[in-house]
């Protein structure tokens, strides 16, 4: 064999390993972290807005879905993406720490819903109709801050946002089911669920997008998430989701998923976070990301009549026992300083309250207090505070 075949046998064998690698690499899953039971989302059927996309992006880079299977909801990053068991989880807010993100694919808002034809039709929440309403809402989100901010906490049923699929505890969906059934006269869930219900399982519902407030967004950028320091994958995807554009507003025209306009991100990459992040709970609790979540914040910091009925409660219930009549400590830490154990913003300090922090060890009663005077008891606890004003979170 001449050395010009033998350079020319060579070459063809180079490009044949680097089209059996290519045909690999392409041939290679996409690994996906799915919730089995979580509709319009996904489930193991398949059938949601979010299994449709994955299949799409996945088309794009030559391969299949393939997925493990885990709740959506706490100790989701920790148990597949960290855990090595899957690649990348659909449905993410944009900004979220536990994840490397990539860059948004669609972006939606809150809505306010109400039936047709029911009477009780809202153009805002401002709209004075909502004094007289029964509203539902889901349990910390940031439409709750919005109606505290306009005195409708009175009126308010929360919904919460987690189910034990293999239990009896109700489903996201019983908002819509029971504004359907007129036990609540308007709901304010995050727009895939309502415009699903209201395309997809032909629902009477008129919805009206809400548009973010100073302090509380109510329109949130969703993207995929990988296992932090896998950038190829996240370059990978991303151009998927530049080449599927088209495809990808066709699932969501299909289910319904109502779309807010494309946010500007901040210099560096993703959006700045406003006050309430998009699952920031996430930080410490690891939260389901197909509904943002958000920190509480406290409806009655800085106003003269929470405050003072929180005064009268703190001396009432016993706080100045432990933590003494002017918060300056005593059994219990002290309230007017720096140092604070478990965090000092206004979600922390309600679920020490509430009991909702393993370690802490508050009294077991103070976890049955309703919520608004445990964010009164709160309200008066910040006018307590000598410490440094730069370390104020709330």
């Amino acid at each position: 064999m001449t050395r010009t075949v033998k350079a020319y046998a060579a070459a063809l064998a180079v490009a044949y390993a680097a089209s059996l690698a290519t045909v690999s690499t392409q041939s290679k899953p996409l690994r996906v972290c799915g919730d089995p039971d979580n509709l319009p989302y996904s489930n193991e059927k398949l059938e949601g807005f979010e299994n449709k996309i994955a299949a799409v992006i996945a088309a794009d880079l030559g391969t299949t879905p393939n997925y493990t299977w885990w709740p959506h909801q706490r100790g989701l990053v920790r148990n597949t993406l960290d855990a090595g068991t899957c690649d990348v989880i659909f449905g993410i807010p944009e900004g979220l720490e536990t994840v490397l993100g990539t860059k948004p694919y669609y972006r939606s808002s809150y809505v306010m819903a109400y039936r047709k034809g029911g009477g009780h039709a809202v153009a805002t929440l401002d709209d004075p109709k909502l004094k007289g309403l029964r509203i539902g809402v889901y349990a910390n989100t940031p439409v709750e801050e919005s109606l505290a901010r306009r005195g409708l906490l009175d009126h308010l049923t929360a919904y919460s946002l987690f189910f034990d699929p293999g239990g009896d505890r109700d489903r996201p969906a019983k908002l819509l089911d029971d504004l359907i059934a007129g036990t609540v006269d308007v709901a304010i869930p995050w727009g895939p669920l309502a415009g699903y219900y209201a395309k997809k399982l032909n629902a009477p519902i008129e919805m009206v997008p809400l548009q973010d407030e100073i302090g509380v967004p109510l329109s949130f950028s969703i993207a995929m998430g990988v296992k932090k320091g896998n950038r190829e994958l996240k370059s990978q995807l991303e151009v998927a989701i530049d080449h599927r554009q088209a495809e990808i507003r066709a699932v969501l025209d299909e289910f319904g998923i109502p779309l807010a306009a494309a946010r500007a991100s901040a210099p560096g990459g993703n959006r700045a976070q406003e006050r309430q992040e998009p699952n920031a709970a996430a930080k410490q609790s690891d939260a389901a990301p197909s509904e943002p979540t958000f920190k509480k914040l406290n409806p009655f910091t800085g106003k003269e009549d929470g405050i003072a009925a929180g005064k009268i409660l703190y001396n009432q219930i016993g706080c100045q026992g432990c933590h003494g009549g002017g918060g300056g400590g005593g059994m219990a830490a002290s309230l007017i300083d720096d140092s604070w154990k478990f965090g000092s913003d206004d979600e922390t300090l309600y679920k020490l309250i509430k009991g909702q922090i393993p370690e802490q060890t508050m009294p077991v009663v103070y976890s049955s207090l309703p919520d608004e005077q445990v964010w009164q008891i709160l309200a008066y606890i910040r006018t307590l505070y000598k410490g440094d004003p730069s370390k104020i979170n709330w």
